[in-house]
């Protein structure tokens, strides 16, 4: 069987964008589509993130 994908959540991860569409060239300020992962420690949170035992 296949993988298959499904949206837990989004977010912005670009605070400045050229606007909705691919990206058709370096510097028109877009971001790449596809899929990312980010890792925990990764993450800038302004509040500690908290640990399970």
């Amino acid at each position: 069987m296949g993988e298959q994908y499904q949206l837990l959540d989004s977010y912005k991860i670009c605070k400045y964008s050229g606007g909705l569409g691919p990206k058709q060239r370096q510097g028109d300020f877009k971001s790449p589509e596809g899929f990312y992962s980010v890792q925990r420690n990764q993450l800038k949170t302004r509040q500690p993130l908290l640990q399970s035992d």
